[in-house]
């Protein structure tokens, strides 16, 4: 803390000394921005410097973390932007997000990408030995912006960027039929935070300072219409999804056609009759059909009729809402057989129905007429 010693107060109409000028310069002269801990000060003159002390390691270099802020300076006002204006060198930080592909391939798994600044990877040094800058104003935000694809990805470089510090993730939307959401999106990192308070004085606010680990993107999986559930939960000991199995019973059959599960009927007629006297109800598809699409065939049954066009047709079948009724030809009789005692005594031997027999068992009859027979 400064403790300045000004002149005394003037009044009103009193000629101001030279002593007393000078001695009020002298005091503001005086006023120093003064360090806290772990910062060294350089005065210049578009103002104050604050710099993050170095710590010497075995080869002469500092140490900082990743991101962390190595300096904050102000802009002259000539050279752009005004008093608020702040030029922030951060120490080189990476990017690493994990790769299946990568892992299968026989690396790490793991992929690490170095943030560029103006197209400039932020780790690399000009002819002078210094790092790339970024330029904030109050109120604004050091973003790294990292771009992935819908499988979480990256694309490309990541970048640092300044932005306004309400600025939003892009999240990834996943994209479906009605072609809502979108396949790529952009993460935004903060970094650090620029602004001025009330007073005047500069806040940096600091959010990260280490490297950036990318995770996966939360999948969510839904089961949808009324059909058996596919999706079966997510099991959280493994951090897997898991799938039900589409499985094949009795006539279905069940099979992967590369991208494609198909679900196929199978059927066959079974059992024959003599020779000319039975017919297949199914009517077996053909291995391959180059006119239809498999998927657009429904499978084909011979129909039942009651006979050819001419025919007598002693059989008739009919529809009879669910069920297909197979009938007579609508007659009615019997044949009965009198002998001649006296009185006569009818004896019925056979009877039949709509055309079709309905007496049961063996019916004889030896007769009671005398033998009329010529000689």
């Amino acid at each position: 803390m400064n403790v300045l010693d000004l002149p005394a107060e003037v009044r009103p109409g009193q000629i101001v000394e030279a002593e007393s000028f000078n001695k009020l310069l002298r005091a503001l002269k005086s006023v120093q921005l003064m360090p806290g801990r772990g910062y060294t000060r350089h005065v210049n003159r578009a103002g104050t410097t604050l710099k993050i002390k170095e710590k010497p390691t075995r080869g002469g270099r500092a140490v900082y973390p990743s991101f962390a802020m190595r300096s904050i300076e102000t802009v002259p006002p000539e050279e752009e932007g005004g008093d608020e204006t702040y030029k922030v060198t951060l120490e080189p930080g990476r990017v690493k997000i994990a790769n299946p592909e990568q892992a299968a391939g026989g690396g790490s798994g793991y992929e690490y990408f170095v943030p560029e600044i103006d197209g400039d990877p932020m780790d690399e040094r000009n002819e002078d030995g210094d790092l790339p800058t970024l330029t904030v104003e109050s109120g604004e935000m050091i973003f790294c912006e990292i771009e992935r694809d819908e499988s979480g990805v990256v694309i490309g470089a990541p970048r640092m960027i300044v932005g306004a510090n309400d600025d939003d993730s892009d999240h990834y939307q996943p994209e479906d039929p009605a072609d809502a959401g979108h396949v790529s999106q952009y993460d935004l990192i903060r970094i650090l935070e620029v602004e001025l308070d009330e007073a005047d004085d500069l806040v940096v606010t600091v959010w990260r300072k280490s490297d950036i680990d990318l995770v996966p993107f939360l999948w969510m999986g839904d089961n949808v219409g009324g059909a058996a559930a596919v999706y079966k939960q997510h099991k959280e000991t493994t951090g897997t999804y898991e799938f039900r199995s589409i499985t094949g019973c009795w006539a279905t059959d069940v099979g992967v056609d590369g991208d494609t599960i198909v679900v196929d009927w199978e059927g066959e007629n079974v059992g024959s009759g003599e020779s000319g006297f039975s017919a297949g109800i199914l009517i077996t598809r053909a291995e391959e059909d180059p006119g239809e699409d498999d998927c657009e065939q429904a499978a084909k049954f011979r129909g039942l009729a009651q006979g050819a066009d001419g025919d007598e047709r002693q059989i008739r079948i009919s529809e009879d809402d669910e069920i297909v009724r197979i009938h007579g030809n609508g007659v009615n009789g019997s044949l009965t057989i009198t002998d001649c005692e006296d009185p006569p005594n009818p004896i019925v031997l056979i009877e039949w129905e709509d055309g079709l027999i309905t007496t049961s068992g063996q019916k004889s009859h030896a007769g009671g007429c005398p033998d009329t027979t010529p000689p």
